[in-house]
């Protein structure tokens, strides 16, 4: 079930509340620390989103959440930020000129109130807060134990479209590798690619019941 976007939150921007429940938002996750490649990819993505005239979603966090938002605003679109913290707090400190700029041109929303006191625990709820607000989640990078791995599975938990970034052709080529089942290991092995790369891919597949996940180790197709 989706959370309602008008309860308990505090905003801020130019945007009207109603637009965040736009049809065609779009949320970009990653880690911190991505690859140069994944920033490139995410910047990118706002890029041709905003081009679209899509809302961009982001946890304005550092890495790929920051290189989506630019993109977007590099375009002149409608970036969205959910924060971690209250709206009168910046995280990362750095952020403060970005943070602006998407209250400015977007929207900045939180789920927590001004003064509250700042816990591991905001972040995490805001990548639930995330999938709650977008129509879909695109995982630019997804290693293990990221925020991006917590959006993923929010994002299947409550059936919002789940979409891997730069995947043109790496699905059939991921289908191909696993042939009658594999580890993740072996896939590594025979994809020769890293598993940033394939974490993504085959959470994507197995949200579309292409794949499925035995016992945490081994990965195999669904079969009709």
């Amino acid at each position: 079930m989706h959370l309602s976007p008008f309860r308990a939150v505090s905003r801020r921007g130019s945007i009207a509340a109603s637009a965040y429940q736009c049809p065609n938002s779009h949320c970009g996750g990653g880690p911190h620390s991505a690859s140069d490649h994944g920033l490139a990819m995410a910047e990118e993505l706002g890029r041709a989103l905003a081009e679209a005239g899509w809302p961009v979603l982001s946890g304005l966090a550092e890495g790929v959440d920051a290189a989506a938002h630019r993109g977007c605003l590099a375009r002149n679109g409608s970036p969205i930020a959910v924060l971690g913290t209250p709206l009168d707090r910046v995280y990362p400190a750095h952020h403060r000129s970005l943070q602006q700029q998407v209250g400015r041109q977007g929207l900045l929303v939180s789920p927590n109130w001004s003064g509250c006191r700042v816990h591991s625990g905001h972040f995490a709820a805001r990548n639930h807060w995330l999938v709650a607000f977008a129509q879909a989640l695109v995982v630019v990078e997804c290693p293990q134990r990221s925020g991006a791995l917590i959006s993923a599975r929010w994002a299947s938990r409550m059936q919002c479209p789940l979409r891997s970034g730069d995947s043109r052709g790496k699905h059939q080529r991921l289908m191909e590798a696993i042939g009658w089942g594999a580890t993740f290991d072996q896939l590594l092995l025979r994809l020769q690619c890293s598993p940033a790369e394939l974490a993504p891919q085959l959470l994507a597949l197995e949200c579309q019941s292409e794949l499925l996940c035995e016992s945490g180790l081994h990965w195999r197709k669904s079969w009709p």
